[in-house]
């Protein structure tokens, strides 16, 4: 038995059998498998040609085995998830792994941290759509490659404090400041998926047409779902002087922070909330140049003065 086991290991061969005799623990059968797998040369395409042979063992064949053709009833994962979560990690599964891993409420902060200390890393693949399910496969990837949604990670995660603890969110939101917004979706998705969050978006369409990311998304949506603007943004005080808000940590310079400012105020101003549009952009003149900004809120106030004598003249 052993010595069969060392030939299958060494000629890479006889790759159907378990040799369940020997093997008594998950660690030998990973251990054995992953020696089973076969060097892939970056100048061919391993993936379309290895595995039209019969006899070679690719990675994305052992991660196939593993997540689909085993799976999680067979290693029983949701009595023992982190387990799985190893299985996963040891066959560079990452964004199985931490798909799997969030869908447990006490374990997806880590899930959540480890999504984001491997995007920093360079490590996790991402979908090209925002709706994406948390994790999805392309049909062009090589087998055995998954993408991770991380837009869909964080709101998952942030939305059971994006109200009580805004700032707390905003940090999360952050990350997202390098995936830019857009409308494009999977030919499979549901056109009426969202994103899932605590938060409404309703300014994805506004946004998109003015290529801004996905952080800046999530602060409109976040204002306009608390309205703690004087919290989030900051607010005038006296002297006319601008109080810092949380946004103001993310903010490298004075002129984008007044562009999210007036990003928000645009959002509010398009969904008819008028007052607080105007507010904002009086906000949004006190970081630089006050006369833009000024001017637009001057036109706001005419409007809503005009659209309130012309409901006093009709009522009288």
């Amino acid at each position: 038995l052993y010595f069969r086991l060392t030939y299958s290991i060494i000629g890479q061969c006889d790759l159907t059998e378990n040799h369940s005799d020997i093997i008594s623990n998950i660690d030998d059968f990973l251990w054995i498998k992953i020696s089973q797998v076969i060097a892939q040369e970056p100048s061919e395409s391993v993936v379309a040609s290895k595995n039209s042979m019969d006899d070679t063992f690719t990675l994305g064949q052992l991660q196939t085995l593993l997540y689909e053709t085993y799976g999680e009833v067979h290693f029983d994962a949701w009595s023992q998830p982190l387990v799985f979560f190893k299985i996963l990690c040891l066959t560079q599964q990452y964004e199985a792994a931490i798909g799997f891993l969030a869908r447990f409420e006490q374990l997806r902060c880590h899930a959540v941290h480890i999504a984001l200390v491997l995007r920093d890393l360079h490590m996790l693949l991402l979908p090209n759509w925002l709706h994406a399910p948390l994790v999805v496969r392309n049909d062009y990837d090589p087998t055995g490659f998954r993408r991770l949604n991380l837009a869909r990670l964080i709101m998952l995660y942030t939305r059971k404090f994006e109200f009580t603890d805004p700032e707390k969110a905003l940090m999360y939101y952050y990350m997202l400041s390098d995936i830019p917004i857009t409308t494009e979706k999977s030919p499979e998705e549901d056109s009426n998926a969202t994103i899932p969050s605590g938060l409404y978006n309703t300014s994805l369409e506004h946004l998109t047409a003015k290529g801004q990311n996905l952080f800046v998304q999530c602060v409109c949506e976040l204002a306009l779902a608390n309205k703690e603007l004087d919290l989030l943004l900051g607010c005038v005080g006296e002297n006319d002087i601008r109080k810092p808000g949380a946004i103001d940590r993310f903010c490298r310079s004075v002129e984008s922070r007044r562009e999210l400012i007036r990003t928000v105020a645009d959002v509010f101003e398009s969904t008819g909330q008028v007052v607080e549009a105007i507010h904002l952009y009086l906000l949004a003149s006190s970081c630089g140049d006050p006369k833009p900004d000024v001017l637009v809120s001057v036109t706001l106030i005419n409007t809503v003065l005009s659209s309130v004598i012309v409901t006093s003249d009709l009522g009288s």
